[in-house]
Order: structure tokens, then sequence, then C-alpha cells
């Protein structure tokens, strides 16, 4: 039987968290110079509405696994 550890982290790593600050900065300034801060604003809520819904997603399989493993 092969053991694997299915354990979920609810956090992401500190790099990640600056990474994602950085970019996000990084690209409404781009915005804000461009002149277009709305169509930034479109394309993070789709990003980050699309991340999510994969977030979600993986939570149901891991969820899902975790069910058919106590069977």
């Amino acid at each position: 039987m092969v053991s694997t550890d299915t354990r979920v982290t609810k956090q992401l790593p500190t790099v990640v968290r600056i990474g994602l600050a950085i970019a996000l900065i990084g690209s409404f300034a781009l915005a804000v110079y461009t002149g277009q801060p709305l169509l930034w604003l479109f394309g993070v809520l789709t990003v980050g509405g699309t991340l999510s819904l994969l977030w979600l997603f993986y939570r149901l399989v891991v969820a899902v696994e975790t069910i058919a493993r106590k069977l």
C-alpha cells in the first residue's frame, strides 16, 4: 500500500505572496501609465475568478479522493 500525504495548505508561501504583490503593483502602474485602469481591473477580476474556480475544483478532487480512500 502506498502512503500518500494529501495535506492541503491553507496559506500561500511568502515568496508567492511577494511575487503576486509585485506583479499586481507593476501591472497597475503600467495600466495607469497607459490610461487603461478599467481594463486592468477586468483582467485582475478575470484571472482571480479563474484561479478561484481552479482552487475550488482542486479542493473538490482532494475531498473526493479522501472519501474514496476511507471506503
